[in-house]
């Protein structure tokens, strides 16, 4: 038997893909979606995002550096159960945003030359069709200030949330924090024979 995924998984292997999903969420999942989907997402990377800073009451972008460090604490503080959301809120309070999937795997790796932080995500049935290609996460970071418009990264609380968009429409922090590949996480046969003993006991569990 084995998990099929639908799309190519960009410079991951697939068994690592799955890898990032423990067992006990899937199965949590697959008691109420019977053929779930889990969308890999590069959510940060090492070098410059586009930071939103606010500045005595007023909202102004800034260039933020992070270097490998900050990956890694991305990655550490990226919760399972993180919520997920269609597009960036206003703040980072939840309170009355509408949650269109959850974090259920996470993995720190390199993918090509810069140290990135991928998060493997459960988008709910009735969201399933939304064209999602781009996420970024949503956190408090603490900066240092290099000159006026650039800053480096020093620090992350808690991600509060993944905001998923569509690159049509908007632009990610991290250039890079693209879709990378769909998984399907429901089992079918892989073998003639498997399929012939998966067929054997479908017929026992009926004359059950």
């Amino acid at each position: 038997m084995r998990h099929l995924i639908k799309a190519e998984i960009q410079n991951m292997a697939r068994s690592e893909a799955l890898s990032m999903i423990p067992n006990d969420t899937l199965e949590r999942i697959k008691r109420t979606d019977k053929r779930p989907e889990v969308k890999i997402f590069k959510i940060a990377e090492e070098g410059t995002a586009k930071g939103t800073v606010l500045n005595f009451g007023m909202k102004m972008q800034k260039a933020i550096n992070y270097v490998k460090d900050m990956i890694v604490k991305i990655g550490e503080k990226l919760n399972l159960g993180t919520g997920v959301f269609h597009r960036h809120g206003e703040s980072n309070d939840n309170t009355g945003r509408e949650q269109i999937g959850e974090v259920v795997g996470k993995v720190t790796k390199y993918v090509g030359d810069k140290l990135s932080t991928l998060a493997a995500i459960y988008i709910y049935p009735e969201h399933r069709k939304l064209p999602l290609d781009i996420a970024s996460f949503e956190a408090n970071v603490t900066y240092v200030p290099k000159t006026l418009d650039k800053a480096e990264a020093v620090d992350v609380e808690d991600i509060s949330g993944i905001a998923l968009s569509n690159s049509a429409i908007d632009s990610p922090a991290f250039a890079g924090a693209t879709l990378m590949g769909v998984v399907q996480c429901f089992m079918q046969p892989e073998t003639k024979e498997e399929k012939l003993i998966a067929k054997i006991k479908g017929i026992r569990q009926k004359l059950k």
